[in-house]
């Protein structure tokens, strides 16, 4: 890094995210289709042979769904490369907007300014075009108020002085493994409220599914598919009976989607 204009490192590292991430969402598309392929032509597989083969049905069955399985990990693992990538971009691209001197996509800080401090409005350390703005890349609220501290209470020591430059000097050397460590800390949002109410949340007493009646058909419904699977290998229920017994889950789940998904996303955190 010390070697190579900073202007140049990061148009690289841009233009080398932004073909990745390219690469990445073209990827993301072709298992996606092949995701669904490889499903419809399972069900089909099934349908055309069951009554027929029973061990022709089993093949294609742990084949089929053994595939499909395989292309949804790796969708997941794609999805988790694109918003990797999607970081470090975002990350450069910041750079060069703050070398071209515009900080408008920074926060100023302004609610950290104290009135009574004796040198932080005179020396505009926080607001618009700020050392703040320069300064930050925090990537949690408790970091941001770290950095806060050590701008309004900065080291008056020598040795304390000394050290904190050698780090710098350090980081300033190693711009790859820098920026990877950002882009893991920005991928934790920035809510100074979130983990306050992820313990609030963890108090409640409210649940989705507690009601007897859906501990009941957590019992019944996996005794009910196999019961109807085997009625339909044996040729005494039709196939179309059990690709109903299919759908029974999105008639139970679906009017409870918006609570299933408030508790994921307090359970993701």
């Amino acid at each position: 890094m010390a070697e190579q204009h900073p202007k140049q490192f990061f148009e690289e590292q841009v233009q080398r995210y932004s073909q990745q991430l390219s690469q990445i969402k073209k990827n993301i598309r072709q298992v996606a289709a092949l995701r669904i392929s490889v499903f419809l032509i399972t069900i089909l597989g099934i349908y055309l042979t069951a009554g027929h083969s029973l061990s022709g049905l089993l093949v294609i069955a742990i084949a089929g769904f053994s595939l499909f399985g395989f292309f949804v990990f790796r969708h997941i693992r794609l999805f988790r490369q694109k918003k990797w990538t999607e970081k470090l971009l975002q990350i450069n691209e910041n750079e060069l907007y703050l070398l071209k001197r515009d900080t408008s996509h920074q926060p100023d800080g302004q609610e950290f300014l104290e009135t009574e401090h004796p040198f932080a409005a005179d020396l505009d350390i926080f607001g618009k075009r700020s050392l703040f703005q320069l300064l930050d890349r925090s990537a949690t609220h408790i970091g941001r108020k770290h950095l806060v501290f050590m701008l309004l209470s900065p080291f008056r020591k020598k040795e304390q002085i000394k050290e904190r430059q050698e780090a710098v000097a350090e980081l300033s050397g190693i711009p790859h493994w820098r920026q990877a460590f950002q882009a893991l800390g920005n991928t934790v949002e920035k809510d100074k409220n979130k983990a306050a109410g992820l313990l609030v949340w963890a108090k409640t007493t409210e649940t989705v599914f507690n009601k007897p009646v859906y501990k009941i058909l957590l019992i019944i419904t996996p005794l009910l598919g196999f019961t109807l699977l085997v009625l339909d290998i044996l040729g005494v229920l039709p196939f179309a009976g059990f690709l109903t017994f299919l759908l029974l889950p999105l008639f139970v789940l679906g009017p409870k989607l918006t609570q299933i998904n408030k508790v994921y996303e307090h359970l993701s955190k």
